[in-house]
């Protein structure tokens, strides 16, 4: 699954206002020790989640936004440069502005 259209699945339950996904989200995602690690905005703010804390009460509502495996398949590795992750997270960012506004 890309970037845009994993965002796009999530739905309009995004709330309005600015976001900033970056190299750095996705580097965290990248080598986070979490098991399926995904990429999640929750209450408003990005974060990285197990897929085992994605099930739990506190994280119920989060978007999920891209997992490490889709990340690495898309990057074709886990230790990209960084133009290749700041592609990555523009689009991504893109994606989740579009649903904003």
């Amino acid at each position: 699954m890309d970037a845009a259209n994993a965002v796009r699945r999530a739905g309009p339950s995004l709330s309005k206002g600015k976001r900033v996904i970056t190299r750095e989200h996705l580097r965290l995602l990248l080598h986070s020790p979490a098991e399926r690690p995904t990429l999640v905005i929750v209450e408003g703010r990005e974060r990285v989640l197990s897929a085992v804390d994605l099930g739990t009460a506190p994280y119920r509502g989060a978007v999920e936004l891209l997992t490490r495996d889709d990340l690495a398949a898309q990057l074709g590795t886990t230790d990209p440069p960084d133009h290749e992750l700041d592609e990555v997270a523009s689009r991504l960012q893109a994606a989740v502005a579009e649903l904003g506004g």
